[in-house]
Parts: C-alpha cells; sequence; structure tokens
C-alpha cells in the first residue's frame, strides 16, 4: 500500500497540470506531461478502484482535459470517474467534460446527452458555473447544426450566469461567440468590447490577441 501511496504522490500530482490547458502557460504543461501520460493513466485507474478514489477523481478531471486539448491519454480514466463519483456535484463535473470531449470529437448528440445529463445535477448543489459551461455546451451544438436563434439564445444565457458569479474568463468567451453570430454591426462590437475588457481585466493578452484576429482589433489600435 505504500508504494501505491508513493506512485500517487509522483504520478498524479502533475495531472493537475491539466487544468493549464488552453491558458498561458499551457505548452509547458503539455511538455510535462506528455512522457507521463502512460503512468498517469494506469496510476489513476488504480486509484479510482481503491481507497484513494476522490484523488484519482481529480486526477481523471485533468487528464480528460489533456485528451480534449491535446489527444494525449484517453478518456477512459473519466469515465470510470464517473461511475465511482460518490456525489452528484462529482457526476456532473465528471459529465461536463466528457461532453466537451464528445463535442471536440464531433459526436454532438453524446456531447448533448452528457450536458442535459449534467445540467439538473449542478442545478441541485448550486454550481452556477458549471450549469453556465452546459448551457454554453449546448448553444456550440445548436450552432453547428446551423440554428443561429437558439445557439444565441443559450449562449446569452450563459452569460448571465458567468456574470451573476463575475467569471471574466468565461463571460469573455460567451461575449465572443456571441460577437461572432450576432446580426447587427454595434451589437457585434459591443459584444467584442466586452470580451476585450473581461480578458484584460485578468491580464489574458493572448486571448485579447485571438479576439483581434479573428473579430478585428479595436478602432484605436494602430496599424
Amino acid at each position: 500500500m505504500e508504494d501505491l501511496d508513493r506512485a500517487i504522490q509522483h504520478y498524479l500530482a502533475p495531472a493537475e497540470l491539466g487544468e493549464n490547458l488552453g491558458e498561458s502557460g499551457g505548452s509547458e504543461a503539455v511538455e510535462r506531461l506528455r512522457p507521463e501520460i502512460g503512468n498517469l493513466e494506469a496510476i489513476a485507474l488504480r486509484a479510482l478502484s481503491g481507497k484513494e478514489a476522490e484523488t484519482g477523481i481529480e486526477a481523471a478531471l485533468g487528464i480528460g482535459r489533456l485528451f480534449q486539448w491535446t489527444g494525449l491519454g484517453s478518456r477512459l480514466p473519466l469515465e470510470r470517474a464517473l461511475s465511482v463519483s460518490p456525489d452528484e456535484r462529482t457526476q456532473a463535473r465528471c459529465l461536463e467534460r466528457l461532453g466537451r470531449i464528445a463535442f471536440d470529437c464531433s459526436d454532438h448528440d453524446d456531447a448533448r446527452a452528457r450536458y442535459e445529463e449534467a445540467l439538473p445535477l449542478f442545478r441541485r448543489v448550486g454550481q452556477i458555473l458549471g450549469k453556465a459551461n452546459c448551457i454554453q455546451g449546448l448553444g456550440d451544438i445548436a450552432l453547428k447544426n446551423s440554428d443561429q436563434r437558439a445557439a444565441r439564445k443559450l449562449f446569452e444565457e450563459a452569460l448571465g450566469l458567468y456574470s451573476r458569479i463575475q467569471e471574466p474568463y468565461s463571460m469573455g468567451w460567451a461575449h465572443f461567440r456571441l460577437a461572432r453570430i450576432a446580426e447587427r454591426p454595434e451589437e457585434r462590437q459591443d459584444h467584442i468590447d466586452a470580451a476585450r475588457e473581461a480578458w484584460t481585466r485578468i491580464k489574458r493578452p493572448d486571448l485579447v490577441a485571438r479576439l483581434d484576429q479573428e473579430l478585428g482589433p479595436a478602432p484605436d489600435v494602430k496599424n
């Protein structure tokens, strides 16, 4: 048992780096995790089968994020984590992550099912961020199906929830999505400006640069 405890401490701690993926410093996290992924998955699955299940669940969520962003590893630890999750909040977190993975793999039916299963769980435990993420995910699916009206409604609902908890990172992404499907130029610009303000507030020049590249720089930016 001591050997397993040492292995958990050595291999599962880096899985927390998975939460940095897609953010500044994410590439360094990938390089640190890349040579460890086989061991990470094996130890996470072992932990999920024993008394270290709580640690294994957190590792599985990190591994799931790694798989989502890079294709490294698999969704197996996350599926196993869902099956042993001790409460609704943890189940919802696993379902939301599996929904994101399914969407990125273009399996929109599975993504919708995961989000719709997670939503009532997040509502019951009062987890607004998770609820908003699922609603925004359903908006992404609607947009992929060319239903801009439904997508706009869902993105606006998600934005309202993100604003309630003042989560600038996600507020920026909601505004970004709404800017891309805005029908009027002034509406589009309002969402661009709001996304820029949200991401500037949390010092994310990488996201501001992406915003400028895809939707155009701020009017006062000189070439």
